[in-house]
């Protein structure tokens, strides 16, 4: 059996992505598991394992051999905690300033149109007098 350095650099460099890729996600759900509370933060966090189960899994086919040794895990774990390490912080306050304008549209959109059902009420009641 030969041992090809190239294939197994872009391995190692494929898991290293991996972990940073888990990262993002990581930041991308860390707002909405603050805003949304425990149930539904429980939730996020088995799917967000369940992602990360898929992505190693996925990472694993396309290692030397199909399979996902001690190294590919390694360069996992050292990609996510680079991630964290160098852009989680400006990556979560973008992703949590994304998702207050979102919340705050969505409670302007909700007020106004309870302005037009009040107003819709107020002139059909008045229509049938």
């Amino acid at each position: 059996m030969e041992i090809y350095p190239v294939l197994q650099l872009e391995a190692l460099g494929l898991s290293c992505l991996t972990g940073l890729a888990l990262g993002l996600v990581y930041d991308v759900l860390r707002p909405l598991r603050r805003r949304l509370g425990r149930g539904p933060a429980a939730v996020l966090d088995v799917l967000y394992a369940l992602f990360s189960c898929g992505l190693a899994f996925v990472a694993a086919l396309s290692s030397p051999g199909g399979r996902l040794g001690v190294w590919e895990l390694s360069f996992i774990l050292l990609g996510f905690l680079v991630y964290l390490w160098l852009l989680s912080d400006a990556v979560f306050a973008f992703t949590d300033r994304c998702f207050a304008l979102v919340i705050g549209f969505l409670r302007l959109l909700k007020e106004k149109l309870n302005n037009i059902l009040n107003l819709t009420k107020l002139f059909f009641h008045n229509v049938q007098k």
